[in-house]
């Protein structure tokens, strides 16, 4: 949870930058744009018990990807249009990332630790977010060298990473129905 949020936070904390930098927009085009991330991850964590139902178990993979797709489309295409479908999908990604991790803690949690369990989760979304510009900026500068561009694609490699790994983990893993 925690570098999902190091992540997720790299656009709040950059979008005015990335914005500028590109000749995109202004402050408030960087709110306009967070808005519409933010109502992506609003109606898709409002949608994420039928997702679940449906594509539940690939749901990780799923969103990790759409994850890693969004970061790569932000830091190789500068366009207005392109920022907003990336962001959407950003949104998306997150608004299933969450609750699957809410989920996963509370069942692997006994009843008695399942508020302990949640509370260390959401101090992480704190620490993610105060951790973000130390860790993104610092990590990308250097592997890409700067710029916000950069903080993206680092992103990108390190979660489409993830995803691979995920993929992989629920491809080798035995189903858990053929298990009992």
């Amino acid at each position: 949870m925690f570098l999902l949020m190091t992540a997720f936070y790299t656009i709040p904390v950059n979008i005015a930058l990335y914005l500028q930098e590109n000749g995109l927009g202004d402050s408030r085009m960087a709110g306009f744009a967070m808005a519409v991330m933010t109502a992506s991850s609003f109606l898709t964590g409002l949608a994420f018990g039928r997702l679940n139902k449906r594509i539940g178990q690939w749901l990780p993979t799923l969103s990790l990807s759409g994850f890693a797709i969004s970061f790569y489309g932000l830091s190789a295409y500068p366009s207005i249009v392109l920022l907003f479908c990336f962001l959407i999908l950003n949104g998306i990604a997150f608004g299933i990332l969450v609750p699957s991790i809410m989920n996963g803690v509370t069942r692997k949690t006994a009843t008695s630790s399942g508020t302990a369990g949640t509370s260390v989760v959401t101090s992480f979304l704190f620490a993610g977010q105060f951790a973000s510009p130390l860790l993104t900026g610092g990590v990308s500068v250097l592997i890409f060298g700067p710029g916000t561009a950069n903080i993206f694609l680092t992103l990108a490699f390190g979660i489409g990473t993830a995803a691979v790994l995920a993929l992989l983990a629920k491809l080798i893993s035995p189903n858990p129905s053929e298990q009992d």
